[in-house]
This record gives C-alpha cells, structure tokens and sequence, in this order.
C-alpha cells in the first residue's frame, strides 16, 4: 500500500513539474517571437 502512495505522489509532483517547464517555455518563446517581430519591424522601417 504505501509503494502505491508513494508512486500517486511522484507521478502528481511528476505533473506539476511537467506543467510549470511547459509554460515556462511557452511564455519564453512568447517573448522570443516579440523580440523577433521587433527586430522585423525596425528593418523593414529602415529598408523604406
């Protein structure tokens, strides 16, 4: 019995863990594709 708990609680901290690196990445390259739509906006300024 207590190896099942141990595993429900793993596999949950599992999850979690899993869900917080996801939108970390997702708000990283959120913030990545700004820079990039910025950077794309300056040069097309510059060309004109």
């Amino acid at each position: 019995m207590d190896a099942l708990i141990v595993a429900a609680v793993t596999s949950v901290a599992s999850s979690i863990a899993t869900v917080i690196t996801i939108r970390t990445d997702i708000g990283w390259i959120k913030r990545i594709l700004d820079q990039h739509d910025r950077r794309i906006d300056s040069l097309e300024k510059e060309r004109v």
